[in-house]
């Protein structure tokens, strides 16, 4: 194949002409299996891995590798796939499973992301080491030459703007389109996410730095009425004229676009019809799928379509690459979600497995077998005990190798009293059983691998060696492969993705249960943990600079509260009405944690805007706990509303009602620091206002509000306070001066410049002089202060120290008696003529007195009786008179 350029000294190709024969001319990979055509409906979940994503995996400085992944692109030069997310802060090489080969970082800069490069939704491969990179808020692209471990700045891109600079609303998805590519500029098709959706077609000449289809008062024409494809937003698209083999069907022009919203991926042809499509389900994860945030799509020349999203494994930190391919085995949807290989050393003495059905459709399990790292159908054991996985829920299989001798329902007795203080489990728990020779799980590092009854493997995980501590192996991320087994290494953590510690001797920490679809849904020992809304501020989104109202959350517990899955509603209090809380995964003990409402997708911007207005501050204290929610009619009401908050299971966990609010600044939060709150209805109402001074409530850094939100202390306004000491105004040369100056703060000073003058007079020169003082404290308030003095010079001052100097001369000093009258005599002389200085005199004769003095002491320097510098000094202040 043809080596792809790559970027040297910043220099990119040099005329319009090089670049579109580089795009035109793409060469092509060995293909092994080229599509004949497309239809999503076939298509099935083959793999699913996790992402590389820092500080989990080394990165360079400034990197957080594919957090938050948001676009994918193949590039059919290295058969590897590259990945953007809009705060991941580079773009990253990763193999067609996901793992990491190397990465280019994004330059830092002043964009809210911290990065040159704001919100960058998207990237497209265009041929021989060249891509595409695109803002989503400055709706503009970029054309760069990828190269590994160097730093991409503004200097190495070429950009063109397509439209104006919005909020995060704009170009959500871009690609690559050969079939509408010129000789000129290389063809692309964008998509606008919302408000609204678009569709658009361009050809961008990146030397020119022009667009065919750009509108940068706007937006771009749409290539068809995007209300035709019946998604909820667009997040990237796909154009099938990337694959060769499709040349000349009547698929060759379609596109592939994904909606995260929906969770779906349409093709649909370019007047809008749809072909096909492919539902993203994931059944029973900690996550919806909407809320799993699946926004990028691209597709290899076998025809096999890669997805990225940013949250697949439950939250922000777990990125994912999901892989889809055409007609495989139909295998089914299931997971290895848990892995406890030392519970042959707990009471109950069996390891064990935990099966998801991640899909719609029950799982009969007749003919299933496991094995453990050698992941062989020959040498794989039986399932048993379980005939039906239903769907969206999990089984524990428990190994036990001699039924005979020990029955399972022994074993499963045991466990039960383990893990939940009695042998017989909770209703609806699910038990399986395996066992056999060599597929005992082992603590140094092994594997669990799974076959249908037809031979094939449908998942599995291998697990390196077992930490100490009791915590079972997590994959609530669902991670596996129907081709090979995929590394898991997450250990489960308490009240996390429903994980608690087991009542038992050996104080497990897991979640093995098949009742809930999150994983969290047996009844485990009593958390303790309490939760209570403490503030509210319905007023928030018309009289505050963030405009958004927001509902503080406390626990006030003693363990950590897991608020996965869970939702608020205002007065209607109905599960049925209420969204989604995100933002906060788990609440600890005593903390409090601020939500929200963001409608518009805008977190980051009113994080900004409440921090500022709060704490005048761009970011939030250090601890500040901040999440949001938003959808149809949960606004709270200024005239009297209520927040009622529901956990995963969709029971109603507590809530409070208000009445109207305050109608002028200072706006001050209703103030539930009292705990009340009820999980029945009615709620009861709260009428407290916050106060300055009591139960930590502050006047909010910009003045117009009063609270405490998420128990931050109030912020450091005060400035610190600079002053100046011994300025008298105004000196003879002959005085001495000492002004000096401080600075004292409320917290502490942190920095400062404080000037002084001391010493005398003539040192500091005839005339006026101001001395600037400043010091700020770690708040960042700066307090300034300056002091002005003057030094004036009178004839009689200056020729006194003229004969003072020369009377403390080494020269002076060492003469004898003789000679030392001589200079007196000398020095009478000089000074002559400026005892007889008049002030008003004219100016040419005040001109020739001082000259003349300037001579004599210009002679007295040079015979030795005064330094050089005092008699640059002296005839400085001379020129004053």
């Amino acid at each position: 194949m043809t080596a792809p350029l790559r970027r040297n000294a910043g220099v990119f190709l040099a005329t319009t002409s090089i670049i579109a024969a580089a795009l035109v001319a793409i060469p092509m990979a060995a293909q092994a299996a080229p599509p004949v055509g497309v239809d999503l409906s076939q298509y099935r979940l083959v793999g699913r891995y996790a992402l590389p994503e820092a500080p989990a995996t080394p990165a360079p400085a400034g990197s957080l590798l594919a957090q938050e992944a948001s676009s994918v692109t193949y590039d059919w030069d290295t058969d590897t796939l590259f990945v953007v997310g809009d705060g991941g802060t580079s773009v990253v090489q990763v193999s067609k499973t996901g793992e990491l080969i190397d990465s280019e970082t994004l330059a830092a800069g002043s964009s809210p992301q911290g990065t040159e490069f704001y919100d960058t939704e998207a990237i497209t491969y265009v041929g021989n080491g060249q891509f595409v990179l695109g803002e989503e808020r400055y709706q503009q692209v970029n054309l760069f030459t990828y190269q590994a471990g160097a730093t991409l700045t503004r200097a190495d891109v070429k950009t063109v703007k397509l439209g104006a600079t919005i909020g995060n609303i704009g170009i959500e998805g871009f690609a690559y389109d050969p079939s509408t590519s010129t000789a000129s500029a290389p063809g692309f098709v964008g998509v606008k996410e919302i408000d609204p959706k678009g569709v658009f077609q361009t050809n961008i000449d990146f030397a020119a730095g022009t667009a065919t289809n750009a509108d940068t008062g706007g937006e771009p024409a749409n290539l068809f009425d995007p209300a035709l494809v019946a998604t909820d937003d667009f997040s990237d698209v796909y154009p099938l004229s990337n694959q060769p083999s499709l040349a000349g069907t009547d698929q060759a022009s379609d596109l592939l676009i994904i909606s995260q919203q929906s969770g779906e991926i349409v093709d649909v042809t370019r007047d809008g019809t749809t072909r096909s499509s492919l539902a993203i389900t994931d059944a029973g994860a900690p996550l919806s799928v909407p809320d799993e945030t699946h926004e990028g799509i691209t597709m290899d020349r076998d025809g096999v379509i890669y997805t990225v999203n940013e949250n697949g494994g439950g939250d922000a930190s777990h990125p994912q690459l999901w892989v889809y391919a055409p007609n495989p085995v139909t295998a089914p949807r299931v997971a290895v979600t848990e892995v406890d290989a030392a519970g042959s050393g707990a009471s109950y003495a069996a390891d064990w497995f935990e099966l998801t059905n991640t899909g719609s459709t029950d799982i009969d399990l007749t003919g299933w077998k496991m094995d453990d790292s050698s992941n062989a159908l020959s040498t794989a054991v039986a399932l048993r005990g379980l005939a039906t996985l239903p769907a969206g829920e999990s089984a524990v299989f428990l190994e036990n190798d001699d039924a005979a001798a020990t029955p399972d329902s022994s074993v499963a007795a045991a466990f039960s009293t383990a893990w939940y203080g009695s042998p017989t489990p909770p209703a609806g728990f699910l038990a399986g059983f395996y066992g056999g020779s060599g597929v005992g799980l082992s603590t140094g590092g092994d594997g669990v691998n799974l076959f249908d009854a037809a031979g094939n493997h449908v998942t599995g995980v291998s697990f390196g060696a077992v930490p100490a501590g009791g915590a079972t192996l997590d994959n609530s991320a669902r991670l596996g492969a129907v081709a090979a087994p995929v590394t898991i290494s997450r250990t489960s953590a308490e009240s996390v993705f429903g994980a608690f510690t087991s009542p038992g001797q050996f104080k497990e920490v897991g979640s093995p249960d098949g009742l809930a679809p999150t994983g969290g849904g047996t009844t485990p020992p009593p958390t303790g943990g309490t939760v209570v809304v403490t503030e509210v501020a319905p007023w928030g989104s018309g009289d505050s600079p963030y405009a958004a109202d927001w509902f503080e959350l406390t626990n006030t517990g003693t363990t950590t509260v897991d608020l996965t899955d869970w939702k608020m509603d205002d007065s209607s209090a109905s599960i049925g009405t209420a969204v989604a809380m995100a933002g906060v995964a788990s609440l600890p003990a005593g903390a409090s944690a601020v939500f929200f409402e963001d409608t518009s997708g805008t977190d980051a911007t009113i994080e900004a805007a409440f921090a500022e207005a709060w704490f005048r501050q761009s970011t939030l204290p250090a601890g500040f706990l901040i999440g949001h929610y938003g959808g149809s009619g949960v606004g709270l009401s200024t005239g009297g509303d209520a927040v009622a908050v529901f956990d995963a299971t969709g029971d109603l966990v507590t809530g409070v009602a208000f009445g109207g609010s305050p109608t002028a600044a200072p706006y001050a939060t209703f103030d539930n620091t009292a705990n009340v709150g009820s999980s029945t209805l009615p709620l009861p109402t709260i009428s407290t206002l916050s106060a300055v001074g009591v139960n930590g409530a502050f006047l909010a850094a910009d003045g117009a509000e009063i609270g405490s939100p998420s128990g931050a202390a109030a912020p450091d306004l005060v400035a610190p306070t600079v002053t100046f000491s011994g300025d008298k105004g105004s000196y003879g040369i002959l005085s001495q001066i000492s002004i000096t100056s401080a600075a004292t703060d409320n917290v502490g000073v942190a920095s400062s410049t404080l000037p002084s003058a001391v010493g005398p007079a003539w040192s500091f020169g005839a005339g006026s002089h101001t001395l600037a003082a400043s010091a700020s404290d770690a708040a960042g308030n700066v307090g300034k202060a300056s002091a002005d003095f003057t030094v004036t010079v009178a004839s009689g001052d200056l020729s006194k120290l003229t004969t003072q100097w020369v009377q403390s001369s080494a020269k002076y000093k060492s003469s004898n008696v003789i000679v030392k009258l001589v200079a007196t005599v000398l020095v009478a002389a000089v000074s002559s003529a400026l005892l007889a200085f008049n002030p008003k005199a004219s100016a040419s004769a005040k001109a020739a007195r001082v000259s003349a003095y300037d001579a004599a002491v210009r002679s007295l320097a040079s015979a030795g009786w005064l330094t050089s510098s005092q008699a640059a000094t002296l005839t400085g202040l001379a020129a004053a008179l």
